[in-house]
């Protein structure tokens, strides 16, 4: 019986790692447009805002639902609730933290991929429709070269 509850808890703590890894990992995809925007055009447009809000949405509820900030483990519960403003304002800063992070890794993922990017842009060029093999390809062909 132990041992059920062991494996029980290992699985949990393995599914609840997931989404933490998910979640940071959809974070950073929705910052890559600001990264695009910031990197290869040295500019910021609003076309990033519904990304960057949804990359907040998903930090915010990385840190006051689930505890996954330098804050630990803490919960805001129901929206109506009081909470004081020095709680507040602690995680909007991780908040922001996470998002700066993320922001700042897809920049260099943007930056490491610049020219497998440009080498798309030029396809697209080219021809208005790209088939997926046409666009792994881009990017497949700077990691045989490497």
């Amino acid at each position: 019986m132990t041992h059920t509850r062991y494996n029980a808890k290992i699985q949990r703590a393995k599914g609840l790692l997931e989404l933490a890894a998910a979640m940071y990992e959809t974070s950073l995809s929705f910052q890559t447009t600001r990264a695009a925007e910031q990197v290869l055009l040295a500019t910021m447009t609003a076309g990033a805002s519904n990304d960057i809000e949804r990359a907040v949405e998903i930090a915010r509820k990385m840190v006051s639902e689930f505890g996954m900030s330098r804050l630990g483990p803490i919960h805001l519960g129901q929206p109506d609730q009081a909470h004081s403003q020095n709680l507040l304002d602690r995680i909007e800063e991780a908040t922001n933290e996470i998002i700066g992070i993320q922001l700042q890794r897809a920049c260099d993922i943007v930056t490491e991929k610049q020219d497998c990017i440009a080498r798309l842009v030029e396809l697209l060029m080219e021809r208005d429709t790209l088939d997926s093999n046409e666009i792994l390809g881009c990017f497949a062909e700077r990691e045989r070269a490497a």
